[in-house]
C-alpha cells in the first residue's frame, strides 16, 4: 500500500487531495520557499522512512533539517 500510494505522488500534477490537505501543502512550501512538489517529495520520502520501507541510510546528510521538525 505504501509503495502504491509513492508511486502515485511522483506525478503530483494530476493528484487530487482533500481542500484541507493542499492547502496546508501549499501554506508549508510558502514557508519552507520550496516547490510543493518537493515538500511531497519530502512527505513521501520521510513516510517511507518511518515506515521501514525505506533505508534510513538514504537520508542526504549534508540537508538542511535545523528548524524543520
Amino acid at each position: 500500500m505504501l509503495m502504491n500510494a509513492a508511486l502515485r505522488l511522483r506525478n503530483t500534477s494530476g493528484l487530487a487531495l482533500e481542500a484541507e490537505v493542499d492547502e496546508a501543502i501549499d501554506l508549508l512550501a510558502a514557508q519552507l520557499k520550496q516547490l510543493r512538489a518537493e515538500v511531497l517529495q519530502t512527505i513521501v520520502r520521510d513516510w517511507l522512512a518511518i515506515a521501514g520501507r525505506l533505508g534510513a541510510d538514504t537520508f542526504d546528510e549534508e540537508s538542511e533539517t535545523e528548524g524543520m521538525a
